[in-house]
């Protein structure tokens, strides 16, 4: 099973494990090797399987868990005022872009890409944005924990086979799904971890294609946005990023502590010490002398009268 697909909840991640561990206990079978597969493990679940196989290892790819390039990305600042016309405004721009773009297959695989995937992070804000889309006379499908999964089954088909352009989605379809045809995902809320990012962004520029990425940007998301773009530009990983400012060197955005060479100065940042005495400002004025002591002991005690 997709380790990746494992709950965030440590209590449910340790009762699967050991679920899945049983019929093969070592007093049963010997020695046994595990093998946990996955695209990206969250931290949480890192630790349970750390405590779980003490001696596990991890092997990554050199490669693992970077934006690929052939994706382009925009992060805009959003509040909740604006949230929902900027949608409109950005579906309609990328509408308008697909269609000039993507109006015929591509010679390179034969398909169309001329999709948007919306993303949100809460059934409630999916439903409000299917609904506002809706409104506009967009087709849309929906993807969300409010429908039954029989009804997403149908909801998904449609999209895949071209009848609606656009899918409004919870994280419930950001992961396992071949989704060739998108050239557009929208964040319409900021994915909380950089896990959730790198799957939602895997939505599109599949098989070799290109592919946009559109971020709404809220105050409060700001600090983990703004470290996924500076880890992408520099062509860094994303994963180990965190949503916490104070993880961050101070005045540095995006930029964490745990760097290997963060908190390195570099020699050319060092200043030479010059040569010969330093000779004193012009401008700077002597520093009066600090006389009350002295003062304090001139001054003699009366002598009393008789």
């Amino acid at each position: 099973e997709d380790g990746g697909e494992l709950s965030a909840e440590a209590a449910e991640v340790r009762a699967q494990l050991k679920h899945v561990r049983g019929p093969f206990a070592a007093k049963d079978r010997g020695h046994v090797q595990c093998v946990l597969a996955a695209a990206t493990v969250p931290e949480s679940v890192k630790e349970v399987v750390a405590a779980t196989f003490p001696q596990f290892r991890e092997v990554k790819t050199e490669k693992a868990h970077l934006v690929p390039d052939r994706v382009h990305q925009e992060f805009l600042r959003v509040t909740g005022r604006d949230r929902a016309q900027t949608l409109l405004d950005v579906l309609d721009r990328g509408q308008r872009m697909n269609q000039a773009a993507w109006s015929a297959p591509r010679a390179l695989d034969g398909h169309r890409r001329d999709s948007t995937i919306v993303f949100c992070n809460t059934k409630d804000s999916a439903v409000f944005a299917s609904k506002l889309l809706r409104e506009r006379g967009y087709e849309v499908s929906e993807g969300h924990g409010w429908l039954a999964q029989t009804d997403r089954a149908v909801q998904l088909r449609q999209f895949m086979e071209g009848e609606s352009k656009i899918l409004v989605s919870t994280d419930i379809m950001a992961r396992g799904i071949d989704t060739i045809n998108v050239a557009h995902v929208i964040n319409f809320d900021f994915p909380r971890n950089p896990v959730d990012y790198l799957h939602r962004v895997g939505r599109t520029a599949r098989s070799g294609g290109t592919g946009r990425v559109t971020n709404f940007v809220a105050k409060s998301d700001y600090t983990l946005a703004t470290a996924i773009e500076r880890a992408s530009k520099l062509g860094h990983s994303i994963e180990g990023l965190s949503s916490r400012r104070v993880d961050y060197v101070q005045g540095q955005p995006g930029r964490m502590k745990t760097d290997e060479n963060w908190g390195r100065v570099r020699a050319e940042d060092v200043p030479r010490p010059r040569r010969g005495r330093a000779r004193p400002s012009r401008s700077a004025k002597p520093k009066p002398k600090d006389t009350s002591a002295r003062k304090f002991s001139q001054v003699q005690p009366k002598r009393k009268r008789r």
